[in-house]
């Protein structure tokens, strides 16, 4: 579907506005951009732009890229045919529909975390220097304590008194006490 502003005569304004943005673009994101788009137009070849070319265009990179990277690329090239070409594919819902199924496949991949056994392991035989004891005791505060990344980084020595470690809170309403190696509401 073409853009509804085309008036006879008129280029648009806005349209000069997003060539200079595309213009004023981080160098590496112009590069993926033109890169992008070049792939994109050596695919179409003579055909007209359309929903389903850029379907068939991302099914042909499916086998070599995440749905991810799909994702981006579609974004950039949606955008080259709005501005560029004056194509406004909308939602482009069969775009969408494909990029769903072919991110739906992909396993989800978690972040490594260690285990309570490895992180005792550390704290016994890990060596006594200076930096590691530091290492060692913001590690077992935190892990013992069951305190969250944000309250071991937010952590100030004059809030620890001698049983209770009161912690300031990216979330100012659900404040929690740890005490003595339990975590709980408080």
């Amino acid at each position: 579907m073409k853009l509804e502003n085309e008036n006879a005569g008129d280029n648009g304004a806005g349209d000069e506005v997003a060539r200079q943005i595309l213009r004023a673009m981080h160098p590496s994101t112009s590069a993926a951009y033109h890169k992008c788009v070049r792939a994109y137009t050596e695919y179409r070849g003579g055909r007209e732009d359309s929903e389903e070319i850029v379907v068939q265009w991302l099914a042909s990179l499916k086998a070599d890229y995440k749905a991810s990277s799909l994702w981006s690329m579609f974004s950039l090239v949606k955008k080259f045919l709005r501005v560029e070409r004056r194509l406004d594919l909308g939602s482009a819902p069969s775009v969408r529909d494909f990029l769903k199924c072919t991110g739906a496949n992909e396993p989800v991949r978690h972040a490594a975390a260690f285990n309570r056994d490895q992180i005792m392991t550390y704290l016994k035989d890990s060596a006594q220097t200076d930096a590691n004891l530091v290492t060692k005791l913001v590690l077992g505060l935190g892990f013992l304590g069951g305190l969250r990344v944000s309250e071991l980084v937010n952590l100030v020595v004059r809030r620890c008194h001698r049983v209770w470690i009161r912690t300031r809170q990216l979330r100012p309403s659900k404040r929690r006490r740890t005490a003595k190696g339990t975590s709980g509401k408080g």
